[in-house]
């Protein structure tokens, strides 16, 4: 049996009027769940507001492979979006909405008991550490897990990175 946890952004990209679930750590937990097998676990940790995105993030989540008991329902904050357009130069681009929900996921004693456990694998990105608090928690819980493997997707987005994160 495997046992896999994964922390960072679940966003929606939004094109015109057509909202899209993704965010990397997301998209990654997806299609490795869509791998392993039932007896597996993949265990998500991020934060969603609490709005229409989020109750459609869950419902999507109940149909996948994903145990979802790590993902906090902020109430003073949204469900992460990322605008996407076609610049001046018709380039596709895209803006990532700062302060959401997943900026702020806060380490709580549901993480810290998840910790108690032995992972195979370990997953976070770049992008979830541009704000404090989340970086924060990523730090707490880097430093504290028992995972035979740590992968971080070192994707640049745009200014959402440090030398030092």
């Amino acid at each position: 049996m495997n046992n896999i946890l994964s922390f960072g952004e679940l966003l929606y990209d939004v094109y015109d009027n057509v909202s899209v679930i993704g965010g990397a750590p997301f998209n990654y937990s997806l299609q490795l769940s869509r791998l392993i097998g039932h007896d597996d676990r993949l265990r998500f940790i991020t934060a969603l507001g609490n709005d229409d995105y989020s109750k459609d993030a869950l419902s999507f989540i109940n149909n996948e492979n994903i145990d979802k008991s790590l993902i906090q329902i902020l109430d003073n904050y949204e469900t992460g979006k990322a605008t996407v357009f076609l610049n001046e130069k018709k380039v596709p681009d895209y803006i990532i909405h700062e302060n959401a929900a997943w900026d702020n996921i806060e380490y709580n004693k549901d993480i810290e008991n998840a910790l108690n456990e032995n992972y195979d694998l370990f997953y976070f990105n770049i992008l979830s550490q541009r704000n404090e608090k989340s970086y924060t928690t990523l730090k707490k819980i880097f430093k504290n897990i028992k995972s035979k493997y740590k992968v971080c997707d070192v994707t640049f987005r745009k200014n959402y990175y440090t030398k030092e994160k």
